[in-house]
């Protein structure tokens, strides 16, 4: 082990810090044992944590090579509601088909080629290009995704095996937006229009508009408030049309000041 030795070949940091303390006091014994004693106990926890991965390496290569893994009930067993019949089926019937086997054969082309240029950048410290890379699991899903229906239960273990690790990062996103949007300023904010406002920031939605107008009445700024407007079920609808609602209401409000301060005027100028 390099830190056990002293050489300390692939911890250069380490290696200047010690120079620089070895030349400032010529005396103090830089001591590596502790270290390297806490690194060792720290790759056994890692080894007794994970080794349990090792054992199930064909569950994983079968994300990228399903027509060259074999896998048995025991692997199937961590993955609930699967058939072992219609897995073995269906893998079967994919080791068959020269069109799908084409398709986790570009898969794997794609990968190593990402892979490489990661490589590349790395060497080159560019980490901001590396960033602009096409993400692998990407990769992954879109080709999963193209099988058609016949695959279900292939389909299934790969789903089953991606979002193994799971993540609370959305959750967590979702009370920020929510505590942003229900502030102190808005405490009587209705459940339907907080579901809509949450929508808006979490999701990709984009509202027609064109669609939207359409559905309302065509009227005057102040005969908004009179008319009746038609029932909506969409609470982002009702969202939408209650602002538009307001604002047009406040538009005649002001317009309605103006007018009477104008007229306010002409009297005050009539009598003078």
């Amino acid at each position: 082990m390099d830190l056990e030795t002293g050489r300390l070949l692939h911890f250069e940091k380490l290696r200047q810090f010690k120079d620089a303390c070895t030349a400032s006091e010529p005396t103090k014994n830089f001591d590596l044992k502790q270290l390297a004693g806490f690194t060792s106990s720290l790759l056994q926890s890692f080894k007794a944590r994970f080794g349990e991965f090792r054992e199930h390496t064909h569950l994983f290569k079968f994300i990228t090579h399903p027509n060259e893994c074999l896998l048995n009930a025991d692997d199937l067993s961590y993955i609930p509601a699967v058939s072992v019949r219609d897995f073995e089926a269906e893998v079967a019937d994919l080791k068959a088909s020269d069109m799908w086997v084409n398709k986790f054969k570009s898969l794997n082309e794609d990968l190593e080629r990402i892979a490489r240029q990661k490589a590349e950048l790395a060497s080159k410290h560019m980490w901001t290009e590396m960033k602009k890379l096409q993400p692998e699991d990407q990769l992954i899903i879109q080709t999963w995704n193209a099988l058609p229906v016949t695959y279900d239960t292939l389909k299934r273990v790969s789903i089953a095996v991606l979002t193994m690790f799971g993540s609370t990062y959305l959750c967590e996103q979702s009370f920020s937006h929510l505590k942003n949007i229900k502030s102190n300023l808005r405490s009587r904010l209705t459940d339907e229009s907080l579901n809509a406002c949450m929508k808006l920031n979490l999701t990709k939605y984009q509202p027609d508009y064109k669609a939207i107008s359409k559905s309302m009445q065509h009227q005057k700024s102040h005969e908004w408030g009179t008319k009746r407007r038609r029932p909506t079920s969409d609470p982002l609808l009702a969202l939408l049309r209650e602002g538009i609602s307001h604002q047009w209401q406040a538009k005649a409000r002001s317009q309605e000041r103006m007018d009477q301060r104008l007229a306010l005027l002409e009297r005050m100028v009539e009598r003078n």
